[in-house]
């Protein structure tokens, strides 16, 4: 069925136990772009982030606890865990100037995955943040774009699908999460 009501709303992330919803809405004077949330049994909406920065791909974490996001601030980018009951401001567990988007939380709450455009390069590579260090990994880095990257629902993900123009065409490939197990595509 439908949920809300319509408007200029997207990125739509479900919770992992399908009672709240967070999504991108965009205001049409303003062009502001907040994270709002959603409880899909009542479709009441929420504001969640108050900022006049560009927030974008959010992400629910395993227990429902936080919301992870991108925030576009100071000429940078950045990605950003707040508690999902909207308290606090959030914190940065990573920032710089590339352009990314984050794209998923694994499962097991451990690592969130985001694409990153490569200086020069017109296209992007993958990359995990493993939240114990906030060091980030190069998850994949090839010739071609990379994009997408999602990872398998088990708890402790075990694979990776993501979109690549490795053939000449953008299709779905799935890789060993850690990478090195082999890869496959659909």
């Amino acid at each position: 069925g439908e949920l809300g009501t319509i408007g200029l709303g997207y990125d739509l992330d479900l919770s992992y136990d399908g009672r709240r919803a967070a999504f991108i809405l965009q205001d049409a004077v303003t062009g502001d772009q907040d994270v709002w949330l959603i409880d899909v049994a009542r479709g009441v909406p929420s504001r969640f982030t108050f900022t006049p920065e560009l927030e974008r791909n959010p992400f629910w974490s395993p227990d429902g606890s936080r919301i992870a996001y991108r925030t576009v601030r100071n000429g940078g980018q950045s990605l950003v865990i707040k508690d999902s009951n909207g308290s606090g401001t959030g914190q940065t567990v990573l920032s710089g100037k590339e352009d990314k988007s984050l794209t998923d939380w694994s499962s097991d709450g451990k690592y969130l995955m985001y694409s990153q455009s490569v200086p020069g390069g017109g296209k992007q590579d993958l990359y995990v943040l493993p939240l114990d260090t906030g060091k980030p990994e190069v998850y994949l880095s090839e010739a071609f774009d990379m994009r997408s990257g999602r990872f398998s629902p088990s708890s402790g993900p075990r694979w990776v699908a993501y979109s690549s123009s490795e053939s000449g065409v953008y299709q779905v490939y799935v890789q060993s999460f850690p990478p090195g197990r082999g890869k496959d595509w659909t």
